[in-house]
């Protein structure tokens, strides 16, 4: 039982370091985003210490899973320990070295969405400094160092074990990934606790929010209306078609100016002309709206700027997964 829970503390504490040191980094690479005074760095890791926690009871579950596992089957080895977290802690080691300067070029955690920059069509990874590069990959270089120099050695699991402490801490793991006994479960706005989003987005567990935004996408995917593209089509033809539509409402010759305004998070709630005088707070919206063209009975094309705005300017329904922006060669087409 003893070396059971030493094991488990080991692991903790490993992992625990890693995200105090990594949240460090953040600080340092983004200064200027408002951290003014170091006394403020031990209420952001507290804040964010619940989701630490509940990562690493996401990567306790499956070693203490092969530790039971151990009784029936004794052939486990522990080359697989060693595999896993050496690719568990790379992984996490890539992400929080990235992490910083991702926020700082594109304002938000890093998640795997920065996949699609890296194509040779964008520019987005050509704009980043070379300074940033060297202190990103000194910075992944130091964590994996330490990894293999000391790190891989604690995570290295007990010869003697209790099956009655394996169930106990697996059960702790589990309460861990939850985020205690509420009912709802550990999310993203845990961690927040300042009216600074700087200090928020400090004290956020990267991976876990990495995580959570890839689950999250998961659910956006391509919608399938039609089962094969020519009962598409079928329905297509029937529709009204005019190569001049937007003729009917400026005219080629016509000196008209047509001014587009797009407001993010923008509720029509406060249009006096939209919701009645009870919320009326854009006079002067509300007469640009009296002059031109508006649309009252419109929805959300998708959840994110890149895909709106493309659905604004083209007319092009928004894709679900991902956008036309992301590809400039047929954008251009």
């Amino acid at each position: 039982m003893i070396q059971v829970l030493r094991y488990f503390i080991k692991v903790l504490l490993v992992f625990l370091a890693v995200f105090l040191t990594a949240k460090l980094f953040f600080l340092l690479v983004n200064l200027q985003e408002g951290f003014a005074d170091i006394k403020q760095f031990p209420t952001m890791w507290w804040n964010g210490l619940r989701l630490d926690l509940s990562l690493i009871g996401y990567i306790l579950i499956i070693p203490l899973l092969l530790l039971l596992i151990r009784f029936f089957v004794k052939n486990v080895k522990d080359a697989i320990f060693r595999y896993y977290f050496a690719i568990i802690f790379i992984l996490i080691a890539i992400i929080v070295a990235t992490d910083p300067f991702f926020y700082s070029y594109w304002g938000q955690k890093a998640n795997l969405s920065f996949i699609q920059f890296l194509g040779k069509e964008n520019a987005g990874v050509a704009s980043i400094a070379i300074r940033d590069f060297i202190l990103a990959f000194g910075f992944l270089f130091l964590l994996i160092f330490c990894y293999f120099k000391w790190f891989s050695k604690w995570l290295i699991p007990p010869q003697k074990k209790s099956l009655l402490g394996l169930i106990v801490l697996l059960g702790l793991s589990v309460l861990m990934v939850r985020g205690g006994l509420g009912i709802v479960p550990i999310n993203i706005s845990s961690a927040f606790y300042s009216s600074n989003n700087f200090h928020n987005n400090t004290a956020l567990n990267t991976v876990w929010n990495a995580m959570a935004t890839e689950f999250e996408r998961d659910k956006h995917k391509a919608l399938v209306f039609y089962d094969s593209n020519d009962e598409a089509e079928e329905v297509l033809s029937k529709l009204p078609k005019s190569n001049n539509g937007i003729d009917h409402l400026v005219a080629k010759d016509s000196s008209t100016n047509v001014l587009l305004i797009v407001l993010e998070s923008f509720s029509a709630k406060v249009s006096g002309l939209l919701s009645g005088e009870e919320f009326a707070s854009t006079p002067n919206l509300d007469s640009i709206m009296k002059e031109g063209i508006y649309f009252n009975n419109a929805y959300a094309s998708s959840f994110r700027s890149d895909k709106g705005l493309l659905a604004l300017t083209s007319g092009i329904p928004s894709g679900a997964r991902q956008t036309l922006t992301n590809f400039p060669d047929r954008l251009a087409a």
